[in-house]
């Protein structure tokens, strides 16, 4: 069996996907290993629900907005794991579930631990259906957290 050096968390906040981080930095300590924080936005998702509540909108300010709330919540994940626990931030737009496989696949992860629910598509990602997607897609075990 392959240690875990490489851990990749999608993460949006939710009491989940905390779960699931705190999960990620035990076996990391225990490990040695590294943890990938990564929050994945869907700006069609998020771009729709400001458009029905103001009509037109400016894309880039959407765009903008999003980037930095996505930024503030990995900060704040990062803030809960030991210093001594290397860590990275990730912040990627797109389809959650093939987001997160395309990532654990780039950044040569060798573990996914994600929290069974997230809080939507506007809030960061959606993970009831979202972590079943990236159950049948990914080809690296994954623990999924509640």
């Amino acid at each position: 069996m392959e240690v875990y050096k490489k851990i990749v968390v999608p993460y949006d906040g939710s009491t989940h996907s905390q779960l699931a981080l705190e999960h990620a930095a035990f076996l990391a300590k225990l490990s040695g290993g590294t943890i990938s924080v990564l929050y994945v936005a869907s700006l069609t998702s998020a771009a729709t629900r400001i458009s029905g509540f103001f009509g037109n909108y400016d894309a880039g300010a959407v765009a903008d907005r999003v980037r930095e709330k996505g930024e503030e919540i990995l900060h704040k994940a990062k803030a809960t794991i030991p210093a001594e626990i290397a860590t990275e931030e990730l912040f990627e737009v797109g389809s959650p579930g093939a987001v997160i496989t395309d990532v654990a696949e780039r950044v040569g992860a060798n573990l996914i631990v994600m929290g069974s629910r997230g809080l939507g598509t506007f809030a960061g990602v959606a993970l009831g259906s979202v972590s079943t997607y990236v159950l049948e897609h990914t080809k690296i075990p994954v623990i999924v957290v509640k």
